[in-house]
């Protein structure tokens, strides 16, 4: 039985709507984004567009629209989602719900061009297409945002385009006097008209009005209606634009008379509009007026280009939102006439990683932290995705051959700048200063340096100096003079270690001796000194934000494996927190983060203890482990892009830890054996780091601080499959460009660089369909095996397709055989050294056979048949598993044939309820797991103890989910942390090999979403179902909608109850409730005998979501 947790690691990026008004104040202005699922509130201010909100709602957005209700001052949202409307308001600073009602019908059609929704400009009705041949209505009541019942009217136009709702359409520029639409549609013979009606809400009734134009451009696709005083409807076409009132119309043709493919436009006032197409190209469309307020013409002007927009909004001052569903969404500002012939300025770009078509998973450097590499966007958006869990570094530059190199430091312009003048590199018996001179790095000699002694404290201190603390002596040195200012030496001693802040230094005299001095301008003044039982490990005394002392010290101590906090000046003893272990503690770090104290202490062996801490008292609680690597770990403060601080932990698996929510938060750096760091925020290299390595530095600007990083690789096509070579270090990418003609193309890529070594272009009719790297039997090369679909001019689908072998040789593709066959080759799989192709409804096995002549070709060994258009193959030892288009999930055996030289396919069991599947894959050879068009997975497992062999022959379905996205890719692979750390979840423990025995599956959506689906244990799955079910009784849902009615299984007609599903994102937006409702929750538990605190739930919620993604 599968018990599984299903969470996004990255929520959905595909932008699907916008809509900009005023929504949280009469004052502000807002842009609200829609991504599948999860709605995005910002508020434009000077500095920008910043967030105020996300949330999810139950169910994937098909529309959203901004309204004002009668007498109101700010904006109210309307969604629909598949079968349900709602209303949001901004209410005391949270979401509410206004009002909710269903809006499925029992029977019907859905319309093919998808849900429309229209609000009346006077709110006093909404009209949905939903069905063909129905309109369905929901009156305003008293025009507010509550509604009255919804009716359905029958409406003789089946094949709907679009519908808009009039201000005005007389010629006498009067509001409608009852709700009246313009309805775009298209009849048997293709041609499109544009007719009106009229809604009687009292009688509900419909009647036709009088706007009416016949055979209207054939490629009409979108109404705009257009506000008084002017009223009447804009229509888009592909070769004209037209404004049309009653008795008039006035077009404008497309710009050199290219076809218009306008998807989306976005208003600016009653007069402009915004328009978008499919090349990313963004117009103004204008109406010409006369002083009668008659419309004289229509202008279109391009402005520039853009990602292919799927929603406009057009927000202040020249400031647009262009959302995407197919590239990044920008905000960009309309500029003047420049050289380039674009009036677009980019601002700023949200990161889109949809729809993700394919995706592959790779762990190369076997460390426990694979990437993703994702084939997303479409058309010229298309692009690889590189995530990864982590951060990344782009370098800027680096210095080599620095034998010997142990610490880095920066000594500041002054003790209040932010800039950084010098680097400081210490070495096992020298000191080097590096500066800047002409942009570039170089060494430089400061008189008051001891350069020929190993540095062990560097730092800018009060009075705007340079404190150096060498093995011999304590240094203070002029920032202007850059001469020395005093020295401070020990009696008959070494320093070992120190700790510095701007007016505070603590050294380490080893033995356990402590010698406390503070700091002035004019020098140092020894304050106190002490001796502890036992020799000191590691020091520090860093200051709180804005202060220039600490009353504290933090040391870790050998023999006893601890960390002390002694006050400061007397070091007098406060605490002693045991470690356990043998493994000494490293490096230790007083930090503040989101207003809370922290003391951090890396060990020798790559764990990282943290504890919170009140700084007056010097207490420690709430002490947590990880493991962050297995060599030791040095701690070091930085400050972000947005001046908050983050803890850089050098290490063999270098981290960077930061907070959210009061939690902190651990995220991997993408970069090898790092042993210091330091800021480096010079004027020429600004936001920078000095990261150190055995034997260089290197300078470089960290990414954004957050849990993924993604890298794109702009192809400027669509890459459509993708396939990694681990014995080449290649990616193997199939290529569709879009323009007529239709071409495709195969990709060798660079592993590292992802640059293009080799490229071979396919037939001018075929496209790729399937690409797998495989090893064949007797065989010790690695192939690309390719599958590709031949596409006749006079077929409707394609009779034939290639299988074709390509092998990399000197960082080329080389085809080394192919072979022609029935149908499109839409799936392949390496199977023990043989490779499995499908056909039109086959699945074939191929074996690699070497000719008379050495020469070496694919030969049939064995087929079968396979349902009707096989999406997907997999298999597991003997086992083939299958995934059909429309016939659900198959389970082959292959089986070797006493008779001949070649085996058989033979069919174990399949699923009986058919389903449209898109993606599957194997748990192992007992559990499988499919997803379909309507947005669910399931799982499926063989029913091994039925008793008869019809019953055996039948899939299970254990587990059903809707997840609202649609799932296009399933591979084995994981995201979370791979490593020991200790975790507080029932049912749950370490293995010997210091991980957690969780397997986990990934999947990438449409939308841009990279999730994870974990196996639990029974008993963790037990606990946190309770948790779940406790959570959706005490939160109230959005659209007042059960969690559980939300993630019900549906299909076209049906819906079937949450099984065997752990709904990961709300079980962790716990950790978002506000402290009331947090208790609530566990109030509601421990009546259930879970005898569990607020922080022990927080805890396990925390380690669950840290150990998947």
């Amino acid at each position: 039985m599968a018990y599984n947790y299903c969470v996004y690691a990255q929520k959905p990026t595909c932008v699907s709507h916008s809509c900009s008004g005023n929504f949280t104040s009469p004052s502000d202005v807002n842009l609200i984004m829609c991504k599948n699922q999860y709605i995005q509130v910002n508020k434009i201010t000077e500095e920008g567009v910043s967030s105020v909100v996300e949330f999810e709602v139950p169910g994937r957005v098909e529309t959203m629209s901004l309204f004002r209700p009668t007498g109101e001052r700010t904006d109210v949202l309307f969604i629909t989602t598949r079968d349900t409307f709602f209303t949001l308001g901004y209410v005391d600073g949270k979401i509410e719900t206004l009002s909710n009602g269903s809006i499925e019908d029992s029977v019907g059609r859905r319309t093919e061009t998808g849900s429309i929704a229209i609000i009346d400009p006077q709110c006093r009705a909404v009209a949905l297409s939903l069905y063909e041949g129905l309109l369905k209505v929901i009156p305003f009541d008293n025009n507010k945002s509550q509604f009255k019942e919804a009716f359905n009217l029958r409406i003789e136009e089946l094949n709907i385009i679009d519908i808009a709702f009039f201000e005005s359409i007389s010629s006498k520029k009067k509001p409608c006097k009852q709700p009246t639409f313009a309805i775009l549609y298209q009849d048997n013979t293709g041609s499109r008209h544009l007719m009106s009606y009229e809604i009687n809400l009292l009688e509900k009734e419909l009647s036709e009005g009088t706007f009416k134009h016949l055979n209207i451009d054939r490629g009409s696709n979108i109404l705009i209606p257009v506000s008084m005083p002017l009223g009447g409807m804009i229509c888009i076409g592909e070769s004209q634009i037209t404004y049309f009132d009653e008795k008039y119309k006035k077009s404008v043709d497309s710009p050199s008379n290219t076809r218009l493919a306008i998807r989306c436009y976005g208003n600016v006032d009653p007069t402009r509009w915004l328009l978008g197409d499919q090349s990313g190209t963004l117009y103004l469309l204008r109406l010409q007026t006369n002083d009668n307020n008659e419309v004289t013409g229509l202008i279109l002007q391009e402005l520039g280009i853009t990602s292919i927009a799927s929603c406009i909004s057009y927000l202040d001052n020249g400031f647009i939102f262009v959302g995407s569903y197919y590239g990044d969404s920008q905000v960009v500002r309309i500029e003047g006439n420049n050289e380039t012939g674009n009036n677009l300025q980019p601002l700023h770009t949200y990161t889109n990683i949809g729809p993700i078509v394919d995706f592959c998973f790779v762990d190369s450097e076997r460390q426990g932290q694979g990437q993703i590499v994702t084939c997303s966007g479409a058309f010229k958006d298309g692009s690889l995705r590189v995530i990864r869990n982590g951060i990344g570094i782009e370098e800027l530059t680096s210095i080599g051959e620095l034998t010997g190199l142990s610490r880095v430091w920066s000594l500041k312009v002054s003790l209040q700048s932010r800039g950084e003048k010098y680097l400081v590199m210490g070495f096992t018996k020298q000191t080097m200063v590096f500066a800047v001179e002409d942009e570039s790095l170089g060494p430089i000699v400061i008189p008051g340096f001891d350069s020929d002694a190993m540095t062990v404290c560097c730092d800018t201190v009060i009075g705007d100096c340079y404190l150096q603390v060498t093995e011999n002596s304590a240094r203070l040195i002029s920032s202007s003079t850059l001469e020395l200012i005093d020295e401070w030496k020990p009696n008959n001693a070494r320093i070992s270690l120190a700790a510095s802040n701007p007016t505070q230094l603590v050294v380490s005299l080893g033995e356990g001796k402590l010698v406390y001095l503070e700091i002035s301008p004019n020098g140092f003044k020894q304050v106190q000194q002490t001796k502890l039982e036992y020799e000191v490990s590691c020091i520090d005394i860093s200051a709180e934000e804005n202060q220039t002392s600490s009353p504290i010290c933090a040391v870790g101590m050998w023999t006893e494996i601890s960390v002390r906090i002694l006050k400061l000046p007397t070091f007098e003893h406060v605490t002693t927190q045991q470690l356990g272990g043998e493994i000494l503690p490293r490096s230790i770090l007083l930090a503040t983060f989101e207003n809370i104290s922290y003391l951090l202490c890396g060990l020798g062996d790559g764990n990282l203890f943290s504890f919170k801490m009140d700084r007056n008292m010097g207490i420690l609680t709430d002490k947590k482990r990880v493991s962050i690597g297995t060599k030791p770990v040095m701690l070091r403060p930085f400050l972000s892009k947005d001046n908050q601080l983050n803890v850089f932990a050098a290490s063999d698996k270098p981290t960077v830890i930061y907070s959210r929510n009061q939690k902190l938060v651990y995220s991997n750096v993408n970069l090898g054996e790092v042993s210091d760091m330091c800021s480096f925020h010079h004027e020429s290299f600004q936001d920078q780091l000095a990261i150190a390595s055995e034997n260089s530095v290197l300078i470089g600007q960290i990414d954004e601080i957050q849990k993924l990083h993604i890298k794109d690789i702009p192809l400027h096509a669509q890459p459509m499959k993708i396939c990694h070579q681990e014995s080449s270090q290649t990616y193997g990418v199939l290529i569709t460009q879009f323009e007529e003609p239709e071409t495709s193309a195969i990709y060798l890529l660079d592993e590292e660089s992802f640059e293009k070594k080799s490229e071979i272009r396919l037939e001018p009719n075929e496209i790729g369909q399937s690409i797998v790297s495989c090893k064949f039997e007797d065989d010790y090369n690695d192939y690309y095996i390719v599958g590709t679909a031949i596409t006749e001019p006079e077929e409707d689908e394609p009779s034939k397709g290639r299988l074709i072998v390509l092998q990399v040789q000197d960082g080329k593709l080389i085809i080394r055989a192919e072979k022609e066959v029935k149908g499109s080759v839409m799936a392949l799989c390496p199977f023990n050294g043989k490779i499995l192709a499908s056909g039109t409804g086959r699945l074939n096995l191929f074996k690699w056979t070497e000719n008379q002549d050495e020469t070496k070709e694919l030969v049939l060994e064995c087929s079968c048949g396979g349902g009707v258009q096989i999406l997907n193959i997999h298999s597991k030892g003997d086992f083939i598993l299958i995934s059909d288009m429309m016939k659900s999930i198959h389970l082959f055996v292959y089986k070797q044939d006493d008779t001949t030289v070649n085996g058989k396919i033979e069919l174990i069991c399949k699923d009986y309820q058919y389903s449209w599947l898109i993606a599957s894959e194997m748990f192992d050879e007992h559990e499988f797991i499919a997803s379909d068009n309507t947005y669910n997975l399931f799982t499926l497992q063989k029913n091994e103890d039925a008793t008869t062999e019809e019953e055996r022959k039948k899939l299970i379905r254990v587990g059903k989910y809707h997840l609202a996205d649609q799932v296009n890719k399933i591979v084995h692979g994981f995201i979370g942390m791979r490593v020991g750390t200790e975790l507080s979840l029932p049912g749950l423990h370490l293995d010997k090999d210091g991980t957690y025995p969780v397997k986990t599956l990934i999947f990438g959506t449409i939308s841009g979403g990279i999730g994870v689906i974990a196996k639990l244990p029974k008993e963790t799955f037990d606990y946190f179902n309770k948790v779940q079910i406790v959570m959706s009784n005490v939160a109230k849902g959005l659209a007042n909608m059960p969690r559980d009615q939300y993630r019900a299984f549906r299909t076209e007609r049906s819906k079937e109850q949450l099984e065997s599903f752990l709904d990961g994102d709300f079980i962790e937006s716990f950790l978002e409730f506000d402290v009331e409702l947090q208790r609530k929750v566990v109030e509601e538990l421990n009546r259930e005998d879970a005898m569990v605190t607020l922080e022990e739930l927080a805890k396990q919620i925390e380690d669950l979501g840290q150990l998947l993604h």
